[in-house]
């Protein structure tokens, strides 16, 4: 016949506690093993753990006789956050290397978010820019400003429309410098269709334009030469047509007074 297990019989031959001592080493019971966990929490400090300050840990008459931490196991976040700082780092770069930033406006709030780029873009400091679209509109040159303007409100009428984009110049705030941008925007709705966000980026495009320009100066330069080229030929062609006719003339004439003509006629040509 098999045995019962050991503990299981001393459990049930033990006399029945009385409900107050009962409660008390279940509370000590609980304790000791909040006491053990708290060592563990000390030993995994090492293994980039951290442990957060929690509070004294009182007997039934108030007696403080241990503490209690919370393990908080922050290596992960850590790592998380390192991928993060690295991410962003990239992005700051590839933006720089493109000329390309983007930006955020919160239409209930009022509120413009920039990245690090468009600041570059617009001359300006994080710290020096109100973060408004109203501030924004201030940057746009003069003459493209209310282009600029419309084109937003347009796409915010239109129902249907949850993107435009726009070239434009802009007046960099440090320099005075004008420079030209290219913008792209696209909508976000909420529930009811409504548009609550609007995000977007900018590129400083000057440059490019710069370059276009220059090629189409030298496009029409070159277009002007060949015109002039094309003249050029036909004078000529023309000059050694009429010098043809004269020649036939003077070959008739010597003809009519029985003398042998005095010109080859036809265009010269390359010694073979």
């Amino acid at each position: 016949m098999k045995q019962p297990v050991p503990f299981l019989a001393a459990a049930a031959d033990r006399p029945t506690e009385p409900p107050a001592q009962a409660a008390l080493r279940a509370e000590n019971a609980a304790l000791r093993a909040r006491l053990a966990e708290a060592e563990d929490a000390l030993h995994a400090m090492r293994n980039g753990e951290a442990v957060d300050p929690g509070t004294s840990v009182r007997a039934a008459k108030g007696e403080i006789i241990g503490s209690v931490s919370v393990l908080r196991d922050t290596a992960e976040h850590k790592h998380a956050e390192a991928t993060l700082r690295e991410s962003e780092e990239r992005l700051r770069q590839a933006q720089q290397l493109a000329h390309l930033g983007s930006w955020e406006l919160d239409l209930a709030a009022n509120r413009l978010t920039w990245s690090d780029e468009v600041y570059r873009i617009f001359g300006l400091q994080p710290g020096n820019f109100g973060a408004t679209y109203e501030a924004f509109l201030d940057l746009v040159h003069s003459e493209d400003r209310a282009k600029v303007d419309e084109a937003f409100a347009a796409s915010l009428r239109e129902k249907r429309c949850d993107a435009y984009e726009i070239e434009h110049r802009v007046v960099r705030a440090d320099s005075g410098e004008v420079r030209i941008v290219h913008e792209r925007c696209r909508h976000l709705r909420d529930a009811a269709g409504n548009i609550v966000r609007s995000l977007g980026m900018v590129q400083d495009i000057t440059d490019y334009k710069r370059t276009e320009e220059e090629l189409l100066r030298n496009q029409s330069a070159l277009q002007a030469l060949n015109n002039d080229l094309v003249r050029f030929n036909n004078v000529a062609v023309g000059r050694e047509l009429r010098m043809i006719e004269l020649k036939r003339e003077i070959n008739a004439l010597c003809a009519a007074a029985g003398q042998s003509r005095r010109y080859r006629l036809g265009f010269a040509q390359a010694p073979q």
